[in-house]
């Protein structure tokens, strides 16, 4: 009787599965497809979020002139890099060594054997360079049977391999090519696996114009050191210190200022008979650092506060910047996150007004407006804003980095005065 329920139970649990047919998805070879194409775009966008890379880039014409050009470099984005080799033009070569970050490069004179601070160009951000190249192009799947009959082996010297995806497209070569006579073959290589760029070749028929860039050694930890070149100096004292004032403790939020502005900075103190009387401190100019942004990181108290109605009447919470655990910036607006000691303060300023309309300031100064769902705050809030990248920037320097009270003498100058 049990080997014969037993059995049934079989016979009836099979009946259902053959019951249960499963039926092929049609769109299924559709959606591969469409992620095929889709994978350069996926490759170029996992290139500029990676951390680190290291890359080889050549490239040769005979338009204008007789040029050729042979390149080793690191990227560490968003904005470092480095670059080694040579250009020749004309059969005059020139030794290349630059290292650039942000809007600076830092060029080598090897005649003086001494860095060259200059503005940066394009032609030392290879992010640039691939961006420029590969434009707004549309991408075309290359079999391996396509790589051979189209001449693609034959002209970029190409081994095909069933590890990696092979996509053709219509590069923008203005540089090599100025009067756009030539007809090119290029070239985008990705590993299937990682789905990232590995090669990026061009070339003519004639081999005579060539573009070659190969990238490795992606997401290492890697470090690009740069010449300073201190050009403004500052010095600082109280005046009508309050009791307790810790220079080293004004150098700490002047260096966490500076911080987001990528300047270097070199403080010292100044001494009487032992004692601390100022600061002397040395440091780098940049696009977004002139004078006036420079006086107002070195002094400005950096009070967050927001504006609340409570019926008809303003209400006021002061935020410190121990209160603050982060600022993240954005296009649209400027995102605070509280710690968690500061949300139940935040939680009690909601509850006592009665309108969802907040007015942000800083230092007096008008910032942006929030509107607030309170029964779905938790530790976030966002300020919807007009004020431009830099007060961006210098806002999240200041609120993060809260200034010591006292009255304070500031004597600024460069270094070349």
């Amino acid at each position: 009787m049990k080997t014969w329920t037993v059995g049934l139970f079989i016979l009836l649990t099979l009946s259902c599965y053959t019951i249960r047919k499963f039926e092929p998805q049609r769109s299924l070879k559709e959606t591969f497809e469409i992620s095929v194409e889709s994978i350069p775009y996926r490759a170029l966008d996992n290139l500029k979020k990676s951390y680190s890379f290291c890359y080889r880039y050549s490239f040769q014409s005979d338009q204008p002139n007789n040029i050729q050009g042979d390149f080793n470099g690191k990227v560490i984005l968003p904005n470092k890099e480095e670059r080694r080799g040579r250009l020749v033009v004309n059969r005059r070569t020139s030794k290349i060594f630059v290292r650039a970050r942000g809007e600076y490069q830092y060029e080598v004179n090897f005649k003086t054997n001494k860095y060259q601070r200059v503005s940066r160009t394009d032609e030392n951000n290879l992010l640039t360079i691939i961006e420029r190249t590969v434009g707004n192009s549309k991408f075309y799947p290359i079999s391996r049977e396509a790589l051979k009959d189209y001449g693609f082996e034959k002209v970029l010297n190409i081994v095909y391999n069933d590890k990696k995806y092979y996509y053709s497209f219509w590069p923008n070569l203005a540089f090599l090519d100025p009067t756009f006579s030539r007809k090119f073959k290029a070239i985008m290589i990705i590993d299937k696996k990682t789905l990232r760029v590995e090669k990026i070749y061009a070339a003519d028929e004639t081999k005579t114009v060539q573009f070659k860039i190969e990238l490795f050694d992606y997401n290492k930890a890697r470090d690009i050191e740069f010449p300073v070149f201190y050009d403004w100096k500052a010095e600082v004292k109280f005046l009508a210190p309050e009791k307790g004032v810790n220079y080293r403790e004004y150098a700490s939020i002047i260096n966490g200022r500076f911080r987001e502005f990528e300047s270097a900075i070199k403080i010292r103190s100044q001494r009487r008979w032992l004692k601390v009387v100022g600061l002397v401190l040395e440091f780098e100019s940049s696009k977004f650092l002139d004078e006036r942004t420079i006086r107002r990181l070195l002094t400005q108290k950096g009070m967050l506060y927001v504006l609340g109605l409570k019926e008809t009447k303003p209400e006021t919470l002061y935020l410190q910047a121990s209160d603050i655990k982060e600022v993240n910036l954005t296009d649209n607006d400027i995102e605070i996150v509280f710690q968690s000691e500061a949300v139940s303060k935040t939680v009690d300023f909601f509850k006592r007004i009665t309108s969802s309309y907040l007015q942000w300031y800083l230092d007096d100064e008008y910032i942006g407006e929030t509107t607030i769902d309170k029964a779905d705050f938790s530790s976030k809030i966002n300020i919807f804003t007009n004020i431009s990248n830099v007060e961006r920037k210098i806002f999240k320097a200041l609120v993060t980095n809260k200034m010591l009270r006292g009255e304070l003498n500031i004597k600024l100058f460069k270094k070349s005065d």
